[in-house]
């Protein structure tokens, strides 16, 4: 785990409050979820106070030039430092979407318990959680925040929230997959300055080469985000790399997105619920 790579988006923040689910960079994942976990272990307990108190960690944390602040500190401070980060990230490894494609594992860090976690159903209003799974240049680390998230389509009831074991949405940003993307430019001929966007009432495919989510545009002009409507492809995995290819290598009307990878992509703000 290198520091540069606390800087990609491949943390899930899961609201308790609404359901509502959010990409976010790793370190702001860490932010929320370090406390948790340093005081859980009383060995090193007091270390982590002491960097708390000399230097608001969690606070760099939320910043992006985190790596600098790094950098400037002690080497001892900064050994521990990412010690706690690489097993932190260690145990939130094992969420994310299971490998049959179930379900999608959330962490839930309480006192002690920083195993703790739930398992949401990938299926009915879940269902587009498994665009979420690993791919080859991106990872899910989901958990579960008291942060209340929300958009216009999910809004906090101001209650003492009941957790449902459902996530309604997810927050994030996608843009056209870079194989494709090329494959379009040579075969025009063409290299466009403006950005890439969206296109309204387009269909497009995202997800893992075993099972991919077809998803359909929608852009309201009011609003800032595009809502993406997953629906059901089954593809068998023998078969997932050949549909790529072909997607790349014909440019078909159905091309493939993928979620932004570094904060600089040229990448569109879009909401993905079944839930609508």
């Amino acid at each position: 785990m290198l520091l540069l790579d606390l800087e990609d988006s491949w943390g899930v923040q899961v609201s308790v409050c609404t359901a509502v689910a959010c990409r976010v960079p790793l370190r702001t994942l860490l932010a929320d979820v370090l406390p948790i976990f340093a005081q859980a272990d009383g060995l090193t307990k007091s270390n982590w106070e002491n960097l708390q108190r000399s230097h608001d960690i969690v606070a760099k944390l939320k910043l992006p030039n985190f790596i600098d602040f790094v950098g400037r500190l002690d080497e001892r401070s900064q050994k521990y430092l990412m010690a706690k980060v690489r097993g932190t990230l260690e145990i939130l490894r094992h969420t994310g979407v299971s490998k049959s494609q179930k379900y999608f594992t959330v962490a839930w860090p309480h006192g002690r318990d920083v195993q703790r976690g739930i398992r949401i159903v990938c299926e009915k209003e879940s269902y587009w959680t498994r665009m979420l799974a690993d791919t080859s240049d991106c990872a899910t680390f989901a958990y579960m925040s008291s942060q209340c998230l929300e958009s216009g389509h999910c809004r906090c009831s101001g209650s003492l929230p009941i957790w449902q074991n459902a996530a309604k949405l997810l927050i994030t940003a996608v843009s056209l997959h870079q194989r494709v993307k090329t494959t379009l430019s040579s075969k025009s001929g063409t290299t466009s300055s403006s950005p890439w966007a969206l296109c309204h009432e387009e269909r497009y495919i995202i997800g893992t080469n075993d099972i991919f989510l077809k998803v359909e545009v929608h852009k309201p002009s009011t609003s800032t985000y595009a809502l993406l409507r997953p629906t059901v492809l089954r593809i068998p995995s023998k078969y997932g790399k050949r549909i790529i290819e072909k997607v790349t290598e014909k440019a078909s009307s159905v091309a493939r997105l993928r979620e932004r990878q570094k904060p600089e992509d040229d990448a569109e703000n879009v909401l993905v619920t079944c839930h609508i």
